[in-house]
């Protein structure tokens, strides 16, 4: 998967050549559409690293939809953002087999500049590049004392929270039902 062009952005986190989103020690008050498309191209890769069962679970999938969807469902990438990735990147491993289970790639499906979405809502920023590991492992299914337990729980459920809104990912259940308090 290509990474956005952001040059001389501020963007409050990046990656470190091993892939690892980092903070740079900025922070964004807002994310434009160039920015979210850049997190949540990182959430992805993030997702990659701290669930490979998961990738390896989606390789071994038809490229029937419907399955795709209960894939998205299981593992909690269920914002309109992530079908099409699931999708593009099933795509390409039947063209590049080596490459199966391994990474992701990026949406085929696009073509030119993003369309603009609705006015983004007001976030507050993103303050820990960590913040992508606890939400990926929340939403993959990790309790809350596995999420990041030598942290604050009300911080790392509110950092969650807060880095899903930015991502207009919604969050998964827990076990009362209920997304996770802010």
């Amino acid at each position: 998967m290509t990474r956005p062009k952001l040059s001389g952005r501020r963007l409050g986190f990046s990656l470190d050549p091993s892939g690892r989103a980092v903070s740079d020690g900025r922070q964004r008050a807002e994310w434009d559409e160039d920015v979210r498309a850049f997190a949540e191209w990182v959430y992805l890769q993030t997702f990659a690293r701290e669930w490979p069962d998961a990738m390896r679970d989606l390789a071994a999938l038809g490229d029937d939809v419907a399955d795709l969807l209960a894939w998205c469902e299981t593992h909690g990438l269920t914002a309109a953002w992530c079908l099409p990735y699931v999708a593009a990147t099933k795509r390409a491993w039947l063209r590049w087999p080596a490459a199966r289970g391994a990474y992701w790639f990026d949406r085929d499906d696009q073509r030119g500049h993003f369309v603009a979405e609705d006015a983004p809502p007001v976030v507050r920023p993103l303050k820990d590049a960590e913040h992508f590991v606890w939400l990926v492992r929340w939403q993959g299914g990790a309790p809350w004392s596995r999420v990041a337990p030598d942290r604050d729980l009300a911080s790392v459920r509110s950092a969650v929270a807060t880095l899903a809104q930015q991502l207009r990912l919604p969050l998964r259940r827990g076990r009362a039902g209920r997304p996770p308090r802010r």
